[in-house]
């Protein structure tokens, strides 16, 4: 008895921490269009035609500076996060919350949106960009006009993309304490206007490491930090599908249209590709891809067509998802950078050179040979996002597009 009264105490406290200002889309049929990695399960693979000759720069877009204090310093807003291309416009923010819409034949803006607080890359669906505001919660906007259409209040920062299946709108969010990082991973159905389920974590340290991965019918959460406990849960009731302990994971990717869960971890010095059943968390495979006693700093994971590959160091793999064998591997400039992507027979890579500059390369994706090499563009850490026979690369405060 006790134990229904603290649960329906506990929900109660969630339904009043979130509610519904805004709905003006809750009679849509909303599924998840376009998010940052080509796909609901954020694969980076792409259908579109890829850049098979060297790209030239076709336009790109400076964020105007503009005053401040006083008109004695020039003060340049800086991009973040990944763009996403939808309809012929290029849609993305900077670092003070502001939301942008790019026309992408032109480069010109279309309209600006602010915020004033940090914006997490969006999530298109039916014409509706759902993005996390922080301390706010989520807003849906008119891609047409960025009109606010929806608005769910959450007084948690908003850490990754929405997603949306079957009109459920799925965010993590999280909220610092002084000793630990509490996370919550979140289901809200927008016709009904409440509440599915909230999944609460308590990492028990405030700068613990965790990953959290939605596929159609699963959610992965992953806690780096005490026990390493690898979580499966049933995407449409919350409900614990199976988990495992002592995984150190370096990085995860749920390939949307498979059936297994993908796994970079290190064991003994030695990195692994792993995969899991997505039904039972059973191993399916396990390949060991190279033995270093290097530091790692980060690993890269996409999922192509048929293939997996994985970036580190100087060094990029094309593993073969069902047996694991590697079909091939290559060394690309001094260390591989923040994004590799397929886009059917090219791979996308940015590289640190050996004089430090980067660089973005198009790598024959059958054979593992570089077909060209563009030297100079400002590449951090954000993903670009990929038409046909285009590029749109956020630089530092400019937004670059390139073409074949």
């Amino acid at each position: 008895m006790i134990k229904k009264y603290f649960i329906f105490i506990l929900l109660l406290l969630l339904i009043l921490n979130g509610c519904v200002e805004v709905n003006l889309v809750k009679d849509r049929k909303l599924q998840t269009e376009k998010i940052w990695l080509g796909d609901i399960g954020k694969t980076g693979y792409y259908e579109f035609e890829p850049i098979r000759s060297k790209p030239e720069l076709v336009w790109y877009f400076n964020n105007p500076p503009y005053p401040f204090y006083n008109n004695a310093i020039v003060y340049q807003p800086v991009f973040i996060n990944s763009p996403i291309f939808y309809n012929d416009t290029l849609y993305f923010s900077d670092r003070d919350g502001n939301f942008y819409a790019i026309d992408s034949k032109t480069g010109k803006l279309k309209w600006k949106v602010s915020f004033d607080k940090k914006i997490t890359t969006p999530t298109i669906s039916d014409g509706v960009i759902f993005i996390g505001v922080g301390g706010e919660g989520i807003f849906g906007l008119n891609s047409e006009n960025g009109e606010i259409i929806f608005k769910l209040y959450n007084n948690c920062f908003s850490f990754s993309p929405p997603v949306i299946v079957d009109s459920i709108l799925y965010f993590v969010s999280i909220n610092h304490g002084w000793q630990h990082l509490k996370v919550y991973i979140n289901s809200f159905d927008i016709r009904k206007g409440r509440y599915v389920f909230v999944k609460k974590f308590n990492t028990n340290h405030p700068n613990a490491v965790f990953r959290v991965s939605f596929n159609k019918n699963s959610i992965i959460f992953h806690n780096n930090y005490i026990k390493r406990i690898l979580y499966c849960f049933d995407i449409k009731n919350g409900k614990l599908k199976w988990k495992k302990e002592g995984l150190n994971i370096l990085n995860i990717i749920i390939p949307v249209c498979s059936d297994a869960l993908y796994i970079i971890s290190l064991e003994n010095d030695k990195v692994f590709l792993l995969s899991l059943s997505m039904e039972n968390g059973e191993e399916i495979l396990k390949r060991e891809i190279v033995n270093t006693n290097k530091e790692i700093e980060d690993i890269l994971l996409v999922a192509g067509n048929e293939d997996i590959y994985v970036g580190i160091f100087d060094s990029i793999y094309k593993i073969n998802k069902n047996d694991g064998k590697i079909k091939w591997n290559i060394k690309v400039g001094k260390k591989i950078g923040k994004f590799m992507q397929p886009a059917k027979d090219v791979l996308y890579v940015n590289a640190e050179d050996i004089d430090g500059l980067n660089s973005l390369y198009g790598i024959d994706s059958y054979n593992g040979e570089i077909i060209w090499k563009l030297k100079g563009y400002s590449l951090f850490d954000y993903h670009p996002d990929i038409s046909d026979h285009s590029l749109y690369i956020l630089g530092y405060s400019s937004v670059y597009k390139l073409s074949d």
